[in-house]
């Protein structure tokens, strides 16, 4: 089933109500299918993290694992979505992909870091992620992510 989405851009020139800017078409169902097999990586990451928390005593090899189970889980997820990428979806420049990249990879290490204080940490994180990815792909911008 395909949906289209009207994504309006505010004229902010004369404070009009926003205007159609451009449409997307994405197959709702290629997206449901893709995020419930998100979902069930995202199970198998958190069984990961909870066998890191049992298993492995030093700090730095905890987050060494933390950080593989979130590394495999993202890649997972964007082998899955490489398929649903929309032909004739929005041009996206390496460096929109590396500066996007960088800034989860970021809030990654930060997540993890605070895994001490906050155990829910990488788990809430790769749920916004998820959500974002999500978004980005119903918006033909499922590429900025796939890669």
């Amino acid at each position: 089933m395909r949906h289209s989405l009207a994504v309006a851009v505010p004229d902010v020139g004369n404070h009009a109500a926003p205007r159609p800017a451009y449409t997307v078409d994405f197959d709702a169902e290629a997206l449901g299918r893709w995020r419930r097999a998100a979902d069930a990586l995202h199970t198998l990451m958190v069984d990961d993290l909870e066998a890191v928390a049992l298993e492995v005593d030093s700090r730095d090899a905890q987050d060494d694992a933390r950080r593989a189970a979130l590394t495999r889980f993202q890649a997972a997820v964007r082998r899955r979505l490489r398929p649903i990428i929309q032909s004739g979806g929005h041009a996206i420049s390496p460096i929109e992909i590396r500066l996007e990249s960088e800034a989860w990879q970021s809030r990654a290490e930060q997540a993890i870091a605070d895994m001490d204080i906050d155990p829910d940490a990488v788990e809430r994180h790769a749920r916004l992620w998820l959500a974002v990815v999500q978004a980005a792909a119903a918006r033909g911008r499922a590429a900025l992510y796939a890669r």
